[in-house]
């Protein structure tokens, strides 16, 4: 974020709260502030506000306890209607004001939405960028992210399972004593060779399994059945259905697709079957 753009937000902030009155200064309610300042440079309250946002940019808990009493200290009727547009001027500063309880929120390091919102504050009304990132994007990335959420928990709690199981019967060289298609075998192989040469991505994990597709999941399910999997599962076609389905969402997931919500339920009383079916086995 460009300094002008985070002074512009600064001022903007001090100037609309400066002009407001209050019942305690902000002197004396953020008192401990200003022990090294010089006051002398003080004229008003608006030049009050900007140093206390400016000497505390850094520090976002600092920020946040700052930008707090300083609503805290304002009459609500002033601002608590108004509360979108100051959001546009702390999303700079990684701070926002939740809409419901005016609670001072710290927005995650490096926030996807922070970025976002601040090119599009920039942006002019024949920018380019309001054209490429259409308003609904942020909101549907972020039902998307919910998404990924429980697909990544029911592909994961599957290879927990399958890697137990065979553990269970095999040791920990089980990768060895599995049935599966042979270019299952090879992908693996790839994948993990790749991941040799290149140290300074993170490993999908620390056994094969964790190179396995979900598809490939199944694959190790229904060649392996009579010897590790019947007895935890009413019949193969209740795993194979829930995977399959759900291998669909996921790829619509993986792919920066969009989801309807019955995909997204679908997957959802598929994780809930998947879980109380194996809730004493993993």
């Amino acid at each position: 974020m460009p300094s002008s753009q985070i002074n512009k937000d600064v001022y903007n902030f001090a100037s609309k709260f400066g002009r407001m009155t209050a019942n305690v200064g902000v002197k004396k309610s953020l008192g401990a502030y200003f022990l090294d300042a010089d006051m002398t440079q003080f004229s008003n309250k608006t030049e009050e506000i900007k140093y206390l946002l400016s000497q505390n940019l850094s520090n976002l808990s600092e920020l946040q306890i700052i930008v707090k009493t300083i609503l805290e200290t304002h009459p609500k009727n002033n601002w608590e209607s108004d509360i979108n547009s100051l959001n546009k001027m702390l999303t700079s500063l990684n701070l926002r004001i939740d809409d419901k309880n005016h609670n001072v929120e710290i927005l995650k390091e490096h926030s996807v939405e922070a970025m976002i919102n601040n090119l599009q504050m920039e942006a002019t009304n024949d920018s380019t960028i309001k054209n490429i990132i259409p308003k609904d994007v942020v909101e549907n990335g972020k039902k998307m992210a919910e998404a990924y959420l429980l697909i990544y928990c029911f592909e994961n709690t599957l290879r927990t399972f399958i890697d137990n199981v065979s553990e269970n019967k095999y040791g920990d060289d089980y990768w060895n004593h599995l049935n599966m298609p042979n270019n299952v075998k090879n992908k693996v192989i790839n994948r993990m060779n790749k991941g040799e040469k290149t140290p300074f991505h993170s490993v999908r994990g620390d056994k094969e399994l964790f190179y396995a597709d979900m598809g490939d999941l199944l694959k190790i399910i229904e060649q392996n059945w009579n010897e590790l999997f019947d007895s935890y599962f009413p019949n193969l076609g209740f795993i194979k259905t829930r995977i399959e389905e759900s291998q669909i969402t996921r790829n619509h997931v993986a792919h920066n697709s969009w989801i309807s919500s019955d995909d997204y339920n679908r997957v959802f009383v598929f994780y809930k079957d998947l879980l109380k079916q194996l809730e004493n086995h993993i």
